[in-house]
């Protein structure tokens, strides 16, 4: 068995993109952010090899199971999966992830992040190339390298947490957790309508402009909506005088560009609205 090689390793690469996004993510980088994700959405979409083995690699990795039955027909049915892998293809694919990410970011320290639980990553890289290898794999390695993802799937403290959900198909979904993550340590502060708004500026501001433009023109017309039912409803001369100011500073943002003074408009907006909800309780 050949040695270990992290950068080849679909987990740990998935690992140091994401760490790799989130530097860049409280930096304000959105343009790097977008560079970072079209690899992503490219090198990992459905359908592709790479794609594939990743799939195995999250479920392995990332579920809680309390039934050893079940977490023993888990690592069965990944073990089969991973024989259908085309090796050529895959290897192929890896290559040129390698390839983009050494000449496409410019990050030098991108190979040299921490990775919690490198041990086990490694180890289950290691067990997916032995089962991809068939009648030519070490029986007994791969029984020690079950055992051990038997192990992991059976321990008590419940803190894996599901990369990619099975109903994705958006690549960018790849990132939105650590973005979320990120974005809840440095905005702890804000409300979490104001960080969902963050989150798409980061994530589709740099990369889809036309995606975050549609989502910013969805929002204003879901919070005018929200402030005329709220009108409707409210009985305080008060504060039906600030309602009609917050619907008239939503209705003038311009939805049609993006720029940091929309952003902070909206910012403000979500929190007036929030003001005027708690008020009224």
């Amino acid at each position: 068995m050949s040695k270990h090689n992290k950068k080849r390793n679909v987990g740990i690469i998935y690992e140091l993109f994401l760490r790799h996004i989130g530097s860049l993510i409280l930096k304000n980088d959105k343009k790097s952010v977008g560079k970072a994700t079209k690899i992503i959405e490219n090198r990992f979409r459905k359908g592709t090899e790479l794609y594939k083995e990743f799939r195995i690699f999250n479920a392995l990795i990332n579920s809680s199971i309390e039934s050893e039955k079940l977490a023993c027909d888990l690592i069965q049915e990944s073990k089969n999966q991973a024989k259908s892998i085309n090796q050529k293809k895959l290897q192929r694919e890896k290559s040129f992830l390698i390839k983009e990410i050494n000449y496409y970011l410019d990050d030098k320290n991108f190979y040299y992040r921490s990775i919690p639980n490198y041990r086990q990553y490694a180890n289950l890289q290691n067990l997916i190339n032995e089962w991809n290898s068939g009648e030519l794999s070490n029986l007994k390695s791969s029984v020690e390298k079950e055992q051990k993802i038997l192990n992991w799937l059976l321990r008590e403290d419940k803190d894996k947490k599901p990369i990619l959900k099975n109903n994705e198909s958006d690549s960018n979904s790849l990132v939105v957790g650590l973005m979320t993550e990120k974005i809840n340590k440095k905005y702890s502060n804000f409300s979490k309508a104001q960080k969902e708004i963050i989150q798409n500026y980061a994530l589709y501001g740099g990369s889809d402009e036309r995606k975050f433009l549609q989502y910013l023109s969805e929002k204003k017309q879901e919070t005018l909506k929200e402030v005329n039912t709220y009108k409707r409803n409210c009985e305080n001369k008060v504060l039906l005088e600030k309602i009609d100011d917050v619907y008239n500073n939503i209705k003038i943002v311009d939805v049609s560009k993006i720029s940091d003074e929309s952003i902070v408009k909206f910012l403000t907006i979500t929190e007036l609205l929030k003001e005027l909800k708690n008020n009224k309780e």
